[in-house]
């Protein structure tokens, strides 16, 4: 019963996905945020520290950034997106790294995913960087699997966050520039 509830869940977003790709294509008058854009001509700073702030509660509550680091390219050039992202991450690592134990979601993770958080465990302690910066790469693991993992082995916050830096930054670049290209168009 769950996985037919995942299946018909991920077949729905994927359909919605499309949807709204195509009528961006082909009825780009329906995507006018006209109204954004005057709300950020004149309170720049305060949209770009409330999607920072959204961006860091992704740590808290393992939410994906991904849907925000699309979306923020109807508010933020390419260029904007990528660097407040970075910024977002940041944050968003930090609470992670520091926090997810303390607020018990050490238990939640271990409960959540009992096969992978070993083998995870187990990868990290042999090439810790790499697996870091591959894993958040890659878009269907989720972050703060690794993030945990790492915290948890007790692998230092500077290599945590480089690797997770590196992966997440160059995935994001390639949404964020690819996508703003198609915005252009």
């Amino acid at each position: 019963m769950k996985n037919k509830f995942k299946k018909k869940t991920f077949i729905f977003w994927l359909l919605l996905v499309i949807v709204v790709g195509l009528l961006f294509l082909i009825k780009r008058d329906l995507f006018n945020l006209g109204f954004l854009n005057v709300f950020l001509a004149e309170y720049k700073l305060l949209a770009v520290i409330i999607y920072i702030f959204i961006l860091a509660l992704t740590g808290l509550f393992l939410t994906p950034s991904t849907p925000f680091t699309i979306a923020s390219l109807l508010f933020f050039s390419p260029f904007e997106a990528f660097v407040y992202n970075l910024i977002g991450i940041v944050f968003s690592l930090t609470i992670a790294y520091y926090f997810l134990q303390f607020l018990g979601f050490d238990k939640f993770l271990k409960n959540k995913y009992p096969k992978k958080i070993p083998y995870i465990k187990e990868r990290l302690k042999k090439k810790e960087f790499p697996i870091i910066v591959v894993w958040s790469f890659t878009p269907f693991f989720p972050t703060d699997l690794i993030i945990y993992a790492s915290s948890s082995l007790r692998i230092s916050y500077i290599k945590c966050l480089f690797g997770v830096l590196i992966g997440e930054g160059a995935l994001n670049a390639i949404y964020l520039f690819s996508l703003g290209a198609l915005f252009v168009l």
